[in-house]
């Protein structure tokens, strides 16, 4: 409706309009400022003026005022008041005192000064005598009259200097700028996508003052903007094709082409609301084992083409209403609908896992082959929610991968359970370093043949607050697990070679040695050699007194490395002994490129040895074989004396078990070794 109000020759020059009013707007307020502040300056210089007048009139009327009024001169009186009534702006003269006396008319006009001159005369004893007051009424009206005229003038003169500099600065400004901005306006209503998109020239002069302007930076940007509409028809058109990709990456794996992980939520989601009751749904979580050796051993190249062959080789195996997807990293999921029972389950993955496990050929020269692990989770059992199904199978693979019975294992409750409990048990072995819960047990070793104590082999034993004895079955694998062997180990190997040093003092026995024992990750990652060099200096005692327990599975993990370990703690006069020897790896090659001063024959064999002949074949068969490299062997387990004396009878040197001791604390270490010499077995 406003546009309707004003008239078609300025509807199109709302701008100019726009211009010149806030020319006049602001050159008015100007003009107003100025001329306040010129009429506020006049105007306190006329006050001034009447100030000047009146304290002027006082200095000279004031002692004649004085003299007349103390000689009680009413005449002379009355012609100084009318005297004082002839000041500019003075409209009327009052005397008080002694005598009373008026001269003028009062002015009604609002604004007025008043000034007073007292009037004292002063004898000739010299004291001064008040006798009086003369008040002088001034009014304003003819300073406040003039300064309205002055202002008049001067709103009246610079109004139409401003209007006329308005209408100036107006003309100008339509022909610098409004009828190139209707020009340009003009040539915007013609423009239309696929249209012709000349470049707009502008009527004006190529060069000039103040060139190039705002004027030729929005011809500029008209013309850019031309060239912008096509890139950007060209542009949508891309746009939509990298949308559709982006939408591909949101939702499928790039390298294998599979749903990934936020595409199999969904279709997980999906299947679990929409099932009918009594309509099984599962998840499968396959992971492929050892895929980190191939990364590591072969580069990321060869470990993609490896997914790239599992996500294939999963298409080829899974059921058409089956959705494979990758989870992330080497885990893939396999969404499994229209289940009709849990064996026919069972025997269609296990079925899975068959086909898929075989060999790769990731060059043509090697091949590798591929096996997994699968844990499964089936709803409403693990869950009926997606992200339950999916830690539900995690916790399977991760059962399986633990158990290494089975590849394939379904989601129970006790999973679940298990691994919270271990998690607890991880928090509470860490605690328990923290909080110094650990204790050392010190097991004797004897001569079978002297039975003297030659040496004791720490055992770690783990006094839980709550719990009790915690046995070393329990802890010690998670500690392997999670890497908490190599502090703990450290500690354990400080502490006995302390007590060692203790224990030697106090049974007069300089040559007795501890063993500890000492896992794969502590040869691997503890820097074993400083370890061991630090603890030995702690305790003041040379590296002779320390004897490295070492398990054959140690020899299974990168053999240069640990090599290189063991020869360095060699080089400080440790020895060398191998634990539970028969039970484990038992390539007998590390005998012949280690120094290992020790056998330990482990007590599986042991214990029905005075009962199995072929128990007693294989202990012989050891006892000789490391006599013949020279190395001495300790029968483990030892309970009975038939054990015993068929050591003996074997040669075997040296003896460990509950015949001679159970593993003993430290405070009931020392009593045991001082009466062991008169009450020994």
């Amino acid at each position: 409706m406003s546009s309707l109000l004003i008239p078609r020759w300025l509807r199109h020059r709302r701008l100019s309009l726009r211009v010149l009013l806030t020319i006049l707007l602001l050159s008015s307020a100007l003009t107003l400022a100025i001329t306040a502040v010129q009429l506020y300056s006049e105007y306190q210089r006329d006050l001034g003026s009447l100030e000047r007048q009146l304290q002027q009139a006082e200095s000279t009327f004031s002692d004649t005022l004085a003299s007349s009024l103390w000689s009680l001169d009413r005449v002379q009186l009355e012609l100084q008041l009318h005297g004082l009534l002839q000041l500019p702006h003075v409209r009327q003269v009052f005397l008080t005192g002694d005598m009373d006396l008026q001269a003028g008319v009062a002015s009604d006009y609002p604004r007025q000064r008043e000034h007073i001159i007292p009037v004292v005369y002063q004898g000739g004893d010299g004291v001064q005598h008040t006798l009086g007051e003369v008040r002088m009424q001034a009014d304003l009206a003819e300073i406040d009259g003039r300064t309205w005229d002055r202002g008049l003038l001067i709103l009246l003169t610079q109004g139409a200097k401003t209007f006329a500099a308005s209408l100036l600065i107006l003309c100008a400004f339509y022909y610098l700028v409004t009828r190139h901005l209707h020009r340009m306006s003009d040539y915007a209503r013609t423009l239309r996508l696929g249209g012709p998109r000349r470049p707009i020239t502008l009527s004006r002069q190529q060069q000039g003052w103040f060139r190039p302007d705002e004027l030729d930076e929005l011809q500029d940007a008209f013309n850019h903007a031309l060239q912008r509409m096509s890139e950007d028809l060209a542009a949508r058109e891309r746009a939509e094709q990298e949308k559709a990709r982006l939408d591909f990456l949101i939702h499928f794996d790039p390298l294998t082409e599979l749903p990934n992980r936020v595409l199999a939520y969904e279709h997980l989601t999906d299947e679990i609301h929409q099932g009918q009751p009594g309509r099984l749904t599962a998840l499968a979580l396959l992971d492929i084992d050892n895929f980190k050796d191939v990364n590591d051993g072969f580069g990321h190249d060869i470990g993609d083409r490896v997914l790239v062959e599992v996500a294939q080789r999963l298409r080829r195996c899974c059921e058409p209403d089956w959705i494979p997807a990758r989870f992330g990293g080497d885990e893939f999921l396999v969404i499994i609908t229209r289940i009709p029972d849990r064996q026919w389950l069972d025997q269609r993955l296990t079925q899975l896992l068959e086909d898929f496990c075989g060999p790769v050929a990731i060059t043509p020269e090697q091949t590798l082959f591929l096996s997994a692990t699968i844990g499964v989770a089936v709803a409403p059992d693990a869950g009926n929610a997606a992200k339950d199904l999916i830690q539900a199978a995690d916790t399977a693979v991760y059962a399986a991968k633990r158990d290494r019975k089975r590849s394939l294992r379904f989601y129970r409750p006790q999973l679940q359970e298990d691994t919270q409990r271990r998690l607890r048990l991880e928090s509470d072995l860490r605690q328990a370093l923290a909080e110094d819960q650990f204790r050392v047990h010190y097991q004797p070793v004897v001569d079978a043949a002297t039975r003297e104590v030659t040496s004791l082999e720490a055992l770690v034993r783990w006094q839980h607050p709550l719990r009790g004895l915690v046995p070393p079955d329990e802890f010690i694998p998670l500690a392997e697990e999670n890497g908490l062997i190599v502090p703990l180990g450290a500690w354990v190997l400080e502490t006995s070679l302390r007590n060692l040093r203790s224990l030697r003092q106090s049974t007069g026995n300089p040559h007795l040695t501890v063993a500890v024992n000492v896992s794969s990750r502590q040869l691997l990652e503890g820097a074993l050699d400083e370890t061991v060099h630090s603890a030995l200096q702690k305790a003041g005692l040379p590296g002779s007194a320390l004897q490295l327990e070492l398990t054959e599975r140690i020899f299974l993990h990168d053999m240069a490395e640990t090599r290189r370990a063991l020869q360095a703690v060699e080089a400080m006069g440790v020895t060398l002994a191998i634990d539970d020897f028969g039970t484990g790896y038992s390539a007998l090659g590390y005998l012949r490129r280690l120094h290992v001063h020790t056998l330990k024959v482990d007590r599986e064999f042991v214990r029905d040895i005075s009962s199995d002949e072929n128990d007693r074949h294989l202990i012989r068969a050891i006892i000789s074989m490391a006599h013949d490299l020279q190395i001495r062997v300790v029968a483990e387990g030892v309970e009975t004396r038939e054990q015993l004396e068929f050591l003996q009878e074997y040669h075997c040197e040296l003896a460990q078990g509950y015949l001679f001791s159970p593993p003993l604390p430290m405070g009931e270490l020392t009593e045991h070794l001082l009466k062991w010499v008169h009450h020994a077995p």
